[in-house]
């Protein structure tokens, strides 16, 4: 699919961003930016300190007035929000405003990483809360920087194996009809049903129980592809 990716709020100017998002919505494309990844990114936009403060100011690149007004993540879900598809990459640390804002504009999904997540030591992600209020919780693997390899059957093994998660196939949707409508593409390119060409895999699990399905789907190898 189609996209921009205007990358985070720390690399790309207000007014930047703000342009990009206003192409997308004429081109009909998918936005994606990387929010609420660290709590430096928060210190940030909340109170023009911190790391990023010092690592721009390095470089020449800080400025206090660029900011403006912006001094939370919410700024930047309501400009995506205007967008039909927009994806909100991370959201590791979110206000329970945003997430009850992320919850009314189901149009903006959170890529949830939860690899490069775990790589990085942060606290808990709130994805059951995010989904919990009706946001639009799919799964991505953010770079081969932080991550063994891109295998997204792998994010979906981390995410189930974490304490009081659904089963597996609770949490298929993550990565195929929910990924898929978020990006841009019809649900049905995820869906086996007569008349719709396949597009699938086969992972290898025996078990006489549903529990142990889903240990077994737990520690099965990566996925197979067919078409």
């Amino acid at each position: 699919a189609l996209g921009l990716s205007p990358h985070a709020p720390y690399s790309v100017h207000p007014e930047l961003f703000e342009g990009l998002v206003d192409c997308a919505i004429r081109h009909d494309v998918v936005v994606a930016m990387h929010l609420a990844e660290t709590l430096d990114e928060l210190e940030l936009l909340n109170n023009r300190s911190g790391r990023f403060v010092d690592f721009l100011s390095s470089m020449n690149l800080w400025d206090s007035a660029t900011l403006g007004s912006i001094n939370c993540t919410l700024h930047y879900l309501e400009k995506l929000a205007q967008n039909k598809r927009a994806l909100a990459v991370h959201c590791n640390y979110l206000s329970d405003k945003e997430i009850l804002f992320l919850g009314q504009h189901a149009n903006v999904a959170v890529v949830y990483c939860p690899r490069t997540h775990a790589y990085f030591g942060h606290s808990a992600h709130p994805w059951k809360k995010l989904m919990a209020a009706g946001a639009n919780v799919i799964l991505g693997t953010d770079s081969r920087a932080s991550n063994p390899d891109l295998s997204i059957w792998r994010e979906l093994q981390m995410i189930a194996s974490q304490p009081e998660s659904p089963p597996v196939w609770e949490l298929l949707s993550m990565i195929t009809t929910n990924a898929a409508e978020a990006l841009g593409h019809p649900r049905s390119v995820c869906q086996i049903k007569t008349g719709i060409r396949f597009a699938g895999g086969v992972v290898a699990a025996q078990s006489t129980s549903l529990s142990g399905l889903n240990a077994s789907l737990l520690s099965s190898p990566a996925v197979r592809g067919y078409r």
